[in-house]
C-alpha cells in the first residue's frame, strides 16, 4: 500500500527527518535567546551542517528511486535498476561536490590540514629540556636554558638540581632559613613556559611572601595524574609542606587519559595516564599508546575536521572530565591522610574548568578561581605563543595570594605588600616590567 505514488511525499518528508536532526546539533542549546551562531572551533558545526544537508536531500532522492512504483510503460525489473545505478551515481557526485564546498567553507573559517607539530624553541644549553623518569615520564632537566622562540622572543627558565624551577634568586636569604612551604602543582602554566623566571607567579607569590618558601612544582605537558604521582612521592621522601596547591585547567582532561588529541601532539613520551578497566574502575597505567594519523588529513581540513570530531567523541566515551575528578579526589585523600591543608585553582576561564570548581566546593574542598581569559590578546603571548603572559603571570600571583589572606591560609603579617585586587597587580606589575 505504501508504495503507492500518492504516498510518495510522505516516504520523502519522513527520510528528511534524519537530515534535519543532524543540522540541529549545530545549533547552541539556546539558539532561540541568542540567534544562530557557530560556538568552538567551527569545525563541529560545518560538518554537522554540510552532512545534515547532505541527507536533507540524497535520502529523499534515493527514496523517490526506490519506492515509487515503476510506470507500466517502462522495462519493469531493468528500468529499476537503471534508475538506482543513475541514483547512486548522482549520490557519488553530490558527494563530492558537498565535500568540496565544506572543505571550502572550513578554509575560509581558518581550519587548516593537519600539520605535525614542530619545534617552536631552542635552547642554548647543549642539552635537552627533558629527563626521563620511572614514574612521572620525565621531568625537567636542571641547569640554566635559555629558549629562543620565534620573532626574536626568549626566556631564560633555570631548573634547581632537584629538576624544580627556581622561585626566587640564588643568592636570597630565604634559601637558608627553614620556612612553611606552599607547594604548586600544574602543567606549563604552572612552570611558566614562555616568560622569565622572575615573570612566573610562583616567583611573583614567593616575592610577596616572605615569611613562606614558594615550589614550584609545574612540568611542561603534565596533568592532574603527574601532580598526584609527585605529591606522593614528595611526601614519601619525608617533606611536608604547611600548604599545597593544585592549578587545574579543562585542558589536563585530555593529558590524564591520554587521549587520541593528546596523542597527537609529537614528542610526548611513555608516561603515565588514567583510564576505567572493564569493572569500571579506575586504574593508573604507564605508557604512550600508538596514534595513526587518517588517510589524507595531512592534505584536507575536511577530513582533519572530521578526525578532531572524533577525538571529541572519543574523550566522551573516556569520559575524561570524570577521569580528572576523581584524580583530584585522590589528590584530596592523600592530602587528608598527611592532615595536610590544599587548595583547587582553576587557571583559565573554561566551561570545564568552571564545572571543575563547582564540583570541588559541592565535596567541601578549598577553591579558588584564578580565572584569566587566555583568549584575550593582554594575556597571553600569541601570535609567538600561546600561553599565559607576564601580564596574566602577575594576575595569577595576586589572585592566589589574595585569596591565601581572606581564607586565612596566610596570615596579613606574612605579605609584605598592600591587598589588593589580583587583576589590578597584574596590571600594575606588567607595566612595570614585573
Amino acid at each position: 500500500m505504501l508504495a503507492r505514488p500518492e504516498w510518495k511525499w510522505a516516504w520523502m518528508a519522513a527520510c528528511a527527518v534524519p537530515g534535519l536532526f543532524v543540522m540541529s546539533r549545530a545549533l547552541p542549546p539556546n539558539w532561540i535567546e541568542v540567534g544562530f551562531r557557530w560556538h568552538g572551533s567551527g569545525s563541529t558545526q560545518v560538518l554537522l551542517l554540510a552532512g545534515g544537508l547532505y541527507a536533507v536531500f540524497v535520502c529523499p532522492f534515493l527514496c523517490k528511486t526506490a519506492v515509487v512504483p515503476v510506470s507500466p510503460h517502462e522495462d519493469g525489473l531493468n528500468s529499476r535498476t537503471r534508475r538506482i545505478l543513475f541514483a547512486l551515481i548522482t549520490c557519488l557526485a553530490m558527494a563530492f561536490v558537498w565535500a568540496g564546498l565544506t572543505e571550502f567553507a572550513l578554509r575560509a573559517m581558518g581550519q587548516q590540514s593537519y600539520r605535525p607539530p614542530q619545534l617552536t624553541a631552542s635552547s642554548d644549553a647543549g642539552s635537552d629540556l627533558f629527563l626521563d623518569h620511572a614514574v612521572l615520564g620525565y621531568t625537567h632537566a636542571p641547569g640554566r636554558h635559555c629558549f629562543d622562540l620565534r620573532d626574536g622572543h626568549s626566556f631564560v627558565a633555570t631548573h634547581l638540581s632537584n629538576t624544580l624551577r627556581i622561585t626566587r634568586p640564588p643568592d636570597s636569604p630565604k634559601n637558608n632559613l627553614s620556612l612553611p612551604e606552599i607547594w604548586l602543582f600544574g602543567c606549563s602554566m604552572t612552570h611558566g613556559w614562555s616568560v622569565g623566571d622572575d615573570q612566573t607567579f610562583s616567583w611573583l607569590l614567593d616575592r610577596s611572601l616572605p615569611n613562606d618558601n614558594v615550589v614550584n612544582f609545574g612540568v611542561t605537558g603534565y596533568g592532574s595524574v603527574q601532580s598526584l604521582l609527585q605529591l606522593r612521592e614528595a611526601l614519601d621522601s619525608g617533606r611536608r609542606p604547611a600548604l599545597v596547591v593544585l592549578a587545574y585547567a579543562s585542558l589536563h582532561d585530555e593529558r590524564n587519559t591520554m587521549q587520541r588529541s593528546w596523542r597527537k601532539i609529537a614528542g610526548v613520551p611513555a608516561r603515565p595516564f588514567a583510564r576505567f578497566n572493564e569493572l569500571d574502575q579506575l586504574t593508573i597505567r604507564f605508557g604512550r599508546p600508538a596514534f595513526h594519523e587518517w588517510p589524507g588529513m595531512r592534505y584536507s581540513a575536511l577530513i582533519h575536521a572530521a578526525e578532531r570530531f572524533y577525538n571529541q567523541r572519543e574523550a566522551v566515551a573516556m569520559r575524561s572530565h570524570e577521569v580528572s575528578r576523581l584524580l583530584i579526589g585522590r589528590f584530596d585523600a592523600l592530602c587528608r591522610e598527611h592532615e595536610i591543608s590544599w587548595v583547587l585553582a582553576g587557571m583559565d576561564a573554561e566551561p570545564a574548568t568552571k564545572a571543575m570548581l563547582a564540583f570541588g566546593r559541592s565535596q567541601s574542598w578549598a577553591t579558588v578561581d584564578m580565572e584569566v581569559d587566555l583568549r584575550l590578546a593582554r594575556f597571553n603571548g600569541k601570535p609567538i605563543d600561546a600561553h599565559p603572559n607576564p601580564t596574566a603571570h602577575a594576575a595569577y600571583a595576586g589572585n592566589l595570594r589574595d585569596y591565601l589572606l581572606d581564607a586565612g591560609f596566610i596570615s596579613g603579617s606574612d605579605a609584605d605588600t598592600p591587598f589588593v585586587n589580583g587583576a589590578a597587580l597584574g596590571e600594575v606589575l606588567s607595566r612595570h616590567g614585573g
